[in-house]
């Protein structure tokens, strides 16, 4: 017959064993729901029509020669319309001109007279400037204009030609 002891007598607990070997990596857990759009930015102030020509072009006509057209888009509002370029003339005595036509409404665009008298040895000028033209919805077409005042057989040269459009 077996004996059964009631209370059996314990010993003291021994060691801590060694640690066990890195078990593997779980599963990845699913995606988290999508945040809230943020408000709408303000409108951006870009460029929206531009025309640039940096050929070399020359003449000695007293008759207005076409450097460079720009066609803009179907716009409203105001918008700034600048433009640059280098003109110069190869005598002192030639008076050259540089000017931008809004064509479309046969105006020539504001602060560019565009008239100089140049001096001796091909001194370029910056031809620059701009104006706030009024869209009424319509597109607009701008030329870019160089030539001669005087025949006096001098010649006027136009290089890195720019224009642009920006809202404002």
């Amino acid at each position: 017959m077996p004996i059964f002891i009631a209370n059996p007598i314990k010993g003291a607990t021994g060691p801590t064993g060694p640690a066990g070997a890195t078990g593997a990596t779980g599963p990845t857990g699913a995606t988290g729901a999508v945040g809230a759009t943020g408000p709408t930015g303000p409108a951006g102030q870009g460029i929206v029509a531009r025309a640039s020509d940096l050929t070399t072009s020359s003449t000695t006509s007293t008759v207005l020669q076409t450097k460079l057209t720009l066609t803009t888009p179907a716009l409203t509002g105001v918008h700034k319309v600048s433009w640059c370029a280098q003109v110069f003339a190869n005598l002192a005595t030639t008076l050259g001109i540089a000017r931008v036509l809004n064509n479309t409404d046969s105006a020539v665009l504001q602060g560019n007279s565009g008239i100089w008298l140049p001096t001796a040895g091909l001194a370029v000028i910056n031809h620059s400037g701009f104006d706030y033209v009024t869209f009424t919805g319509a597109a607009k077409t701008f030329i870019y204009q160089y030539g001669v005042t005087t025949a006096d057989g001098g010649q006027v040269t136009i290089r890195g030609a720019n224009i642009e459009v920006v809202p404002v």
